[in-house]
């Protein structure tokens, strides 16, 4: 289950990296309907399975919605773009309630509201068995953005806090014999991860053999990854993507606007990569070369 973790957040990583959406929306590819199967397979009842219903995917922050948020930061120079179809913007719901909502959040489409309580089903049971989410998840979507940047972390803390209660329950259907109390609440780490991106597919990735050696043992990749939390997780990623076994703290500094939406109320973020460094050091996972120069240990 651990492994089946950090696989699924480097896989949602890596699905908010490449994605860049505006206009043009994916649309949900087999990964992420057979991840759905999975979630949504132990929440219906028998009766639910059985009915006539079909059920589509929906995008609890709206296609609609979010190109019009997006809009106002395009204006024909370069493009700013969302990860829209996220694997955590997304859901299940019966078509027979489903909506055509547009630039409408579910908590604001009176239409589809009426239609539930016609049907006699509560909105509460649609969040505990559908959508995973409060009115307040998606307060953020009607804030009026000064700049791009601040869309961004509200759009990012959306989705990264929503899979994880996806995961939760991906985690619970596939290993029910197993203590999941470990599993992190908090919302996974966002680092984007270019250089692995150009080198590697998703399914390639998870095969692949990320390989550090620590005295006599091999550590593989994700076997790292399940050791780090929080600044050591993100120092980790970063230096996985930089394209090069010997780097720098200039190269590291190059990252500080991602980490300052990571860590928005942190005001030494130079200070605190120094002294993650200095951990993953001690750990065993990169080297210390010389003044302000690094190497890392692990290779593809």
């Amino acid at each position: 289950a651990n492994t089946m973790e950090n696989t699924l957040d480097y896989w949602f990583n890596q699905m908010n990296t490449n994605r860049k959406e505006y206009k043009k929306v994916q649309v949900p590819k087999a990964p992420e309907k057979l991840l759905l199967s999975i979630i949504y397979g132990h929440l219906f009842t028998a009766i639910d399975q059985n009915d006539e219903n079909n059920y589509d995917i929906e995008h609890l922050a709206p296609k609609g919605k979010m190109r019009i948020l997006l809009n106002k930061f395009n204006n024909g120079e370069e493009e700013n773009k969302l990860p829209i179809s996220s694997f955590g913007n997304l859901c299940l719901l019966k078509e027979g309630i489903n909506r055509k909502k547009k630039d409408k959040t579910l908590y604001e489409d009176t239409i589809y509201l009426n239609k539930l309580n016609d049907k006699h089903i509560s909105l509460k049971e649609i969040e505990k068995k559908f959508t995973f989410t409060t009115k307040e998840d998606l307060d953020w979507i009607n804030k009026d953005f000064n700049n791009f940047n601040d869309l961004k972390y509200e759009y990012t803390m959306f989705v990264t806090n929503r899979f994880q209660k996806q995961k939760r329950f991906i985690l619970q259907n596939l290993f029910p014999d197993e203590d999941l109390t470990y599993i992190s609440k908090e919302p996974i780490t966002y680092i984007t991860t270019g250089y692995v991106n150009q080198h590697a597919t998703n399914t390639s990735l998870i095969k692949s053999s990320f390989v550090i050696h620590d005295k006599n043992n091999e550590l593989g990749f994700y076997d790292i990854l399940s050791k780090l939390k929080g600044w050591q997780k993100d120092i980790f990623l970063i230096i996985n993507e930089i394209d090069k076994e010997t780097f720098t703290l200039k190269d590291l500094y190059a990252y500080k606007d991602e980490l300052q939406t990571l860590h928005p109320h942190n005001t030494t973020i130079e200070a605190r990569i120094r002294s993650s460094l200095q951990e993953l050091r001690d750990l065993g996972i990169i080297e210390f070369v010389s003044k302000g120069v690094y190497k890392r240990l692990w290779k593809v």
